[in-house]
């Protein structure tokens, strides 16, 4: 009987992990005709920057809370309890998402002088790129 729930529960975290990726590839797909592209790296954290903005970032949260959510709930629950729970995601994500956006905006700027401290192009300011973006996006999950 152990096995059985083992394989249940990790089933539907495969499963939500899969719907979460369906969703940021949706929200990926709007966001990404909208934003713009840098010639340099030094670009990336110069305040001019025009960002898409907090309203774009909600809906980033808003789809990923449905994927995951909504999917979840129509596999293994009801149409109704999908729409609502849906529902219910989208708006905390809507919020949860413009919050994500606006600690990670700060997040990546505070890295910015580590980043360009490092000879233009260098392994070494790509690597911290790396890092500066990875916790930028980590810090949404907080």
């Amino acid at each position: 009987m152990g096995w059985q729930r083992f394989f249940q529960v990790t089933g539907r975290a495969l499963a939500c992990a899969l719907f979460g990726a369906i969703g940021g590839f949706v929200a990926w797909l709007v966001v990404e005709p909208v934003t713009t592209d840098v010639g340099s790296i030094r670009e990336l954290f110069e305040e001019a920057q025009q960002s898409p903005g907090a309203a774009l970032w909600a809906f980033v949260g808003a789809s990923i809370g449905v994927a995951i959510v909504g999917l979840e709930e129509l596999m293994w629950g009801s149409r109704q309890k999908a729409l609502r729970n849906g529902l219910i995601a989208a708006v905390l994500g809507v919020f949860g998402g413009s919050f994500a956006f606006a600690i990670g905006g700060w997040l990546f700027q505070q890295f910015g002088t580590i980043v360009l401290r490092q000879p233009e192009g260098s392994p070494t300011q790509l690597l911290w790129l790396i890092v500066a973006r990875s916790f930028t996006w980590a810090s949404g999950w907080f």
